[in-house]
């Protein structure tokens, strides 16, 4: 199945699998401290984001990733790739919890409430918070270019986006 194939199920059943997978393997980038609580609201209206992402920690690459998450109305679906194009996470938001779902055998790059909260920085870069320095390159109108750095963390993750649009409201037309 597709990248987009598999977005597209996760969104329309709006559902992932029950039960957490365990890795087995240790995360390959832990933020230094818990990530502060994302609730699907707190991310705006409906939207389709998709973008590369790498995770620096003092200094050394951690993880490098693309991601896709789409939101709509009560839930938002977040599903990850590894360089290699293999799905290494996925996740869905209801309200502020996250359900996921590993992939046995594959490292886990990043937690993804940690990833949630990364999108709705890159998205909202008004947003302010304590000790997490947020810079948006536009340099390049086609790729924007947004870091987020936490010195007291001496983290660092930059996000490229390559897809940010609105989704049009579901239809009020139902099965008529």
């Amino acid at each position: 199945m597709t990248r987009r194939g598999f977005l597209l199920s996760l969104a329309a059943t709006g559902t992932v699998a029950c039960a957490t997978l365990v890795p087995l393997l240790p995360p390959a980038y832990s933020p230094c401290r818990p990530q502060p609580k994302v609730s699907v609201a707190s991310l705006g209206p409906d939207f389709r984001y998709r973008a590369q992402a790498s995770f620096r920690e003092d200094g050394a690459e951690r993880a490098a990733l693309e991601i896709v998450v789409e939101k709509r109305g009560d839930r938002a679906a977040l599903v990850a790739f590894d360089r290699t194009g293999l799905r290494v996470v996925s996740a869905v938001l209801l309200g502020t919890e996250v359900t996921e779902e590993t992939v046995p055998g594959r490292r886990r790059p990043l937690p993804p409430d940690a990833l949630f909260s990364d999108v709705r920085r890159v998205r909202a870069p008004g947003a302010v918070e304590p000790d997490v320095r947020v810079t948006r390159d536009d340099s390049d109108p086609t790729r924007p270019r947004t870091t987020l750095v936490d010195a007291r963390c001496g983290t660092e993750s930059v996000y490229v986006t390559l897809e940010d649009r609105p989704l049009p409201p579901p239809s009020s037309e139902g099965g008529k």
